[in-house]
């Protein structure tokens, strides 16, 4: 018979194991460094993930602010002119030693809009491509994170995080169809070039995309433009 006490004990471990978040099964050959061919040159910025479309096959999705002085770009160029403007579209590994991604193109969202301020409501592009198959795809979450739920970001660190770990947990503060705002663990991360990541949940399903960084006297915050807005944008089209 197990004593009282053990029993005791071994029930509270039990649900504080039900109330812990385990990190998703998603590896790091998922996060791509995305670049991008124009008229005037090729040039690299944030980062980028694949998804598998029903209708237009491999998608490779990244943050529409991208395409401006964000990115590197003199001027911003508007959603409904990407296709002529972005003439092709590669990606590297996290690491930039392998290109996995080659001449992809610009999926016309008429919605897309860089995030102004903390509306991050739209701030999505996508790029029809072609692989070897060896990137993962993620699967898009079927529903919105509530306040207190985890997330993660599925990107590489610029600094305050090791250079091998590719996932950084936060914590939903709320979300709505203008963004899903979240608090990073990590006091001391530094996020360059993650615009555009994917943010997953528990499940490694992609809830958004990583479109803003907030720096806060209590932290440091995210935003990321919700993915139910992304798959409307790509049914209508």
């Amino acid at each position: 018979m197990i004593p009282p006490r053990r029993a005791a004990l071994t029930i509270l471990l039990g649900l504080l194991a039900l109330g812990c978040s385990s990190r998703p099964d998603v590896g790091a050959d998922a996060v791509l460094r995305p670049s991008f061919e124009t008229a005037g040159g090729t040039y690299a910025a944030g980062t980028a993930f694949l998804i598998e479309d029903d209708s237009r096959g491999t998608l490779m999705i990244t943050a529409q602010h991208l395409f401006g002085p964000p990115g590197g770009l003199p001027a911003v160029i508007p959603a409904a002119e990407l296709p002529d403007r972005i003439l092709s579209a590669q990606a590297y590994d996290a690491p930039f030693e392998a290109l996995v991604i080659q001449g992809g193109r610009a999926v016309y969202l008429p919605d897309a809009r860089p995030a102004a301020g903390l509306d991050a409501t739209a701030d999505y592009a996508a790029f029809m491509v072609s692989d070897d198959g060896a990137t993962p795809r993620l699967t898009l979450a079927g529903t919105t994170p509530q306040a207190g739920d985890t997330v993660w970001l599925l990107a590489r660190a610029a600094s305050g995080a090791p250079a091998s770990r590719h996932l950084h947990r936060g914590t939903v503060i709320e979300a709505d169809p203008s963004g899903i705002l979240f608090k990073y663990k990590n006091p001391t991360i530094g996020l360059r070039a993650t615009s555009g990541a994917a943010v997953v949940n528990d499940a490694g399903e992609v809830i958004g995309v990583n479109a803003v960084v907030s720096r806060r006297a209590n932290g440091i915050h995210g935003i990321a433009a919700p993915i139910d807005g992304l798959l409307r944008a790509l049914g209508e089209v």
